[in-house]
Order: C-alpha cells, then structure tokens, then sequence
C-alpha cells in the first residue's frame, strides 16, 4: 500500500508581514526505495484569496535542478472558488545519483510566486524533502560478481486443448444456431403449411377427427377467428387468392358438419385424399396472399 505524507499548513510570504495567508497541502510518496533514475513524483494543493493569484509563468519547467535532480514533468489545474483561486501542481522529478552506498538526499524547496493588482509580488516556499537512494550494484562486488541476465522471455503455452475446446464450444454454438432458425422458422410458417403434415399423417391413420379439426385450426388462423360456414363468403372476399377454391371449401364444411355432428354417415372412403389435396391447394393460395 503506497503511503502519502501530507501537511495542511498556513504559509505567510517570507517578503512582508501582509502577504496573503495561503492555505496548502503537500502530498508526497514514502522517503525511501529509491534507487538511479527513479521518477518521484510531489502533489501540492493550495488555496490563494483573492485577489491574489499564483504566477503560473514563473513556475519551475521541465529540466536539471542540479547534477543529479531533474524535474521529468510539471503540470498544473486551476479553478476559481468563493473567496479566491485553488490550485493543483503535480510535480515528477527524476533522479540520476551516482551512489556508492545508500545516501540521503534532499528534493530543494519550491517556491512559489503570488502575484496581485498594482503589481504587488510575494512567494511562498514548499518545504525541502529528504529521501533515502541505494545504489543499484552494492560497491563491495566487482563487475565479475554482477550477473547480467537475459532479458526475460515468455514460456510457451500448450494451445492445443485451448483449440480442442473452442471448436467443441464453436460446434455446440453452430447447433444451437440450426436449432433456433429451425424452430424459428416452424413458428413463422403459414397455417395450411403447418396443418398439411398433420393432415397427411392423420389421413394415412385413418383419423377423420384428427385431420377435420388440424384443417379447421388452420382456417381458423388464417381467418383470425374461429370461422364457420356462414362466414365463408366474407372470408374469400378478404382473401381473394382462396376464391377459386370456394366449391372444395363449402363441401369441407357440409362433410365436417356431418362428422361432427352425426347429420348423415361419415364421410366416403376417398375423404382422406380429397382434404390433402385441398390442405395444399390451400397452402399454395396463402403464399399468394403473402406475396
């Protein structure tokens, strides 16, 4: 867990005693674990009351400090608020040490200006910072000691069952893809389509039941209400493409009428090849409607 020191401190300008109170908050990473060319980064806060403001074009810039300090990168935000300005530095130095044991170092202090109207100027300082470096190679081991190691390669993985997996789980998916169309493809046919297998396999079975009441099913779905023989006039005047079949239609219902309700004898023995046939001629005349 990385630790932050930080102190909220009143700061008054070295200059004068009137210089503006300034509120500010410096966060800082842990003082030590740092070795050549380690990037440690400050993050100051501060609050400036108007009508001071900080003097952003004299703040620090990216280069050397000194021989062995460099500032990488300098960032700052900026936003107003009741009573003054606030501000948000970020500040990342680098550091090139020559080391030849752990020593300890110290990040200058960092001052920053304040300007106000009639060209008055103060500055304000951020505390200097001590931290701990440690050489990279301990001074006591010569250059034969030091193990220069390779740079670190990948091992590689065994795909193989990775593959075997996928194209399992890719012919599952392509399965239940087929299954869905298929189905979904059984809920979009039409009703005489739907009904003619069924009334195919009820008239090879001899189920005179079974095949009247599959037809009247599909009728019915066509019509988008239970249809009687009354209303089949009406039915081929939406349905235009079902009016040459009106003749076959009508003796459906008189041989449906007699079954089911035991007016006359059933049905001859050729019903089952008469109601197949008008089952498809059916089926063709709502792909016409379709279209």
């Amino acid at each position: 867990m990385r630790l932050i020191g930080f102190w909220l401190i009143w700061l008054i300008a070295t200059a004068t005693p009137a210089a503006p109170p300034v509120a500010v908050e410096f966060k800082t990473p842990p003082p030590f674990g740092y070795g050549v060319g380690s990037v440690i980064r400050h993050q100051v806060e501060l609050f400036v009351p108007a009508p001071w403001q900080l003097d952003i074009a004299q703040l620090p810039t990216k280069g050397p400090l000194n021989p062995w300090l460099e500032i990488r990168d300098f960032a700052y935000e900026h936003w107003q608020q009741t009573g003054g300005n606030r501000y948000r530095l970020r500040i990342d130095y680098q550091i090139f040490p020559s080391l030849p044991q752990a020593l300890t170092l110290e990040i200058p202090s960092l001052p920053l200006p304040l300007t106000a109207p009639a060209g008055k100027q103060q500055t304000i300082s951020i505390p200097a910072w001590a931290f701990t470096a440690h050489p990279l190679i301990l001074p006591q081991w010569s250059d034969a000691q030091v193990e220069v190691r390779p740079l670190w390669q990948p091992k590689e993985a065994d795909l193989d069952r990775h593959k075997q997996r996928l194209v399992r789980i890719g012919i599952a998916l392509l399965l239940a893809s087929a299954v869905f169309v298929w189905r979904s493809a059984r809920k979009r046919r039409l009703p005489f389509a739907k009904a003619l297998p069924k009334v195919c396999r009820a008239a090879r079975q001899g189920e005179i039941e079974a095949a009247f009441r599959a037809f009247h099913q599909a009728l019915n779905e066509t019509a988008g209400q239970a249809l009687f023989a009354g209303q089949l006039a009406d039915f081929l005047t939406k349905r235009p493409a079902f009016a040459p079949l009106e003749p076959e239609l009508k003796q459906f219902f008189q041989a449906s009428k007699r079954f089911f309700y035991r007016l006359h004898p059933p049905p001859e023995e050729n019903w089952s090849l008469g109601l197949v046939k008008l089952c498809r001629a059916c089926a063709q005349a709502e792909k016409r409607c379709r279209k």
